[in-house]
């Protein structure tokens, strides 16, 4: 790895940051949603689009080819224009407050709500539900029947999985729930979902993999507890970073093992191909080999990193007032 270009990023209000094929695109929060799109190959500042509503404080933005979707503290989803910063839709599911990450495919957005229930003295949320919402108009799509919850996480392929409570369930797009598991304890991060898996991870490290097809346990694996949202590499295998580097395992190989970088790592996790990129508190980045155990690092400041991003085979990284790019290669 080497850096081949730095650049001063205003880093004050920043709520969160992605990515597409084209453009790195960050959000502040000021009286407004400030919207910047970035260049990656040159670094330099494209536009900046102010939209009147206040980000999600714990939900970041997603984006397609089109536009930006952009969750907010009031249960909306605002549908950007990312060319020209023009609102296109205002998607918003009565007075239901936002309570997962949004997740897309091609033609929906799919988000779990909280119900909100009025008491006296304060406001609770008991119930939850399932939406999916049409991309081109803006209107719902479905609304499952509630569940019990929280955590809620939720998750879309061919079908949408969602962890609610104790349970992993499964819907058809169209809201009917086929499948549910009991896990005895909920999960601490979203399911990952693969062609032959559905994996479910906690903070101490255990690891609950089921078949697919059958929502059946295939098996159970102890490991490292994480310090990161675990990160699938391929079909069958994933990686998080732990307290001294990466934990890695091979389901199909059956291969369980850490790869330690022996710096306190923090929660920013990116991955291309075998290779696996962590920052530490100390401002230093890592780039894990999984398939030899190679470690290469580059310290970028003496604060801590936000997260990691790779587009365009470049990594891009922000630090608290400079955005870097990073050629991947050793």
């Amino acid at each position: 790895m080497k850096v081949v270009n730095s650049t001063q990023f205003p880093t004050r209000d920043l709520v969160d940051y992605t990515c597409d094929e084209l453009f790195l695109i960050s959000v502040h929060r000021s009286q407004h949603a400030e919207i910047t799109i970035i260049d990656p190959e040159s670094l330099e500042i494209g536009d900046i689009f102010t939209i009147d509503a206040e980000p999600h404080e714990f939900y970041g933005i997603c984006s397609d080819s089109n536009f930006l979707y952009l969750p907010t503290k009031l249960g909306q989803i605002l549908a950007i224009d990312k060319f020209s910063g023009e609102l296109i839709h205002t998607i918003q599911s009565s007075t239901m407050p936002i309570m997962s990450s949004i997740e897309q495919d091609d033609e929906f957005l799919y988000c779990i709500y909280g119900i909100p229930i009025n008491t006296k003295y304060s406001l609770l949320l008991s119930k939850y539900c399932l939406c999916s919402f049409n991309k081109t108009t803006g209107r719902k799509n479905i609304q499952t029947n509630y569940f019990e919850g929280p955590p809620v996480f939720c998750t879309a392929d061919d079908h949408l999985w969602t962890i609610a409570g104790k349970n992993l369930s499964c819907y058809r797009k169209t809201g009917e729930l086929i499948n549910q598991i009991g896990l005895r304890e909920p999960p601490d991060f979203k399911p990952l979902v693969t062609e032959d898996h559905v994996i479910c991870i906690y903070r101490h490290g255990l690891v609950k993999i089921f078949r697919k097809k059958t929502m059946t346990m295939q098996s159970v694996v102890g490991g490292k507890p994480t310090v990161s949202a675990p990160k699938m590499l391929s079909n069958s295998e994933l990686c998080w970073l732990t307290q001294n580097g990466l934990y890695y395992i091979n389901i199909k190989e059956q291969v369980f093992k850490e790869i330690k970088s022996n710096k306190k790592m923090n929660s920013s996790l990116a991955h291309a191909g075998q290779y696996a990129f962590g920052c530490d508190d100390e401002g230093c980045i890592h780039s894990f080999n999984t398939r030899n155990n190679e470690v290469h690092s580059i310290k970028l400041t003496d604060e801590k990193l936000w997260k990691p991003l790779i587009i365009q085979n470049q990594l891009l990284v922000i630090s608290d007032d400079h955005l870097h790019k990073i050629e991947m290669s050793k």
